[in-house]
């Protein structure tokens, strides 16, 4: 929460504001996760079409598939498979350009924005940006969303002595998310705007 709901919070009397902020967060994330329930059944039916299972279909998380006498044979041509793999592998067979623009004429400026270049070429290469991009846009075109989930990792990267001790440098990391793991805000209509 913001400060402002802090001091909200503080002003009610006898309730703990790590209670308060604990409940509130259990709310939303319930609130969330039953919004999301019919989206996820249309999710793995998808998933399952994806492995050739197309008879099979999920209401309420659990699967289901129509009886079949025994002398049927459910053959299945899968149209999905190559659809979406033809989809995520074109929307990420280039690899981006990277080009940073100087802040000024000065020699200095033009030799930062040289460097930044390298920089962004490196970080695209270590956190294999070309596999991570194509995880997600994997689960976009499967789903219709597909999420990247960026931090700093203070425990990867580099290490060095310092002392009697071995300290990380610390190192960027970027991870695709499929629509599973993500329970966004219900109360608002953009990610960019949620709690």
């Amino acid at each position: 929460g913001t400060t402002t709901d802090m001091k909200i919070l503080r002003t009610e009397k006898g309730i703990d504001p790590k209670t308060q902020i604990g409940s509130e967060i259990d709310r939303l994330y319930r609130q969330s996760k039953s919004m999301k329930s019919d989206l996820q059944d249309s999710w793995k039916t998808y998933h399952a079409f994806f492995d050739g299972k197309q008879y099979r279909s999920y209401s309420q998380g659990r699967p289901s598939e129509p009886k079949a006498p025994s002398w049927r044979v459910r053959s299945v041509n899968n149209y999905i498979k190559p659809i979406v793999n033809t989809v995520a592998s074109k929307l990420t067979q280039s690899r981006p350009a990277f080009i940073v623009r100087p802040t000024g004429a000065e020699d200095d400026q033009r030799q930062k924005a040289r460097a930044s270049e390298f920089l962004l070429d490196y970080l695209y290469r270590q956190l294999k940006m070309q596999t991570v991009t194509h995880e997600t846009v994997w689960w976009a075109a499967l789903t219709g969303s597909g999420f990247f989930n960026c931090y700093w990792d203070s425990q990867a990267g580099k290490t060095f002595q310092v002392g009697d001790s071995l300290q990380a440098t610390g190192f960027p990391v970027v991870e695709s998310w499929s629509p599973f793991d993500i329970y966004p805000d219900p109360e608002v209509a953009h990610l960019h705007n949620a709690k």
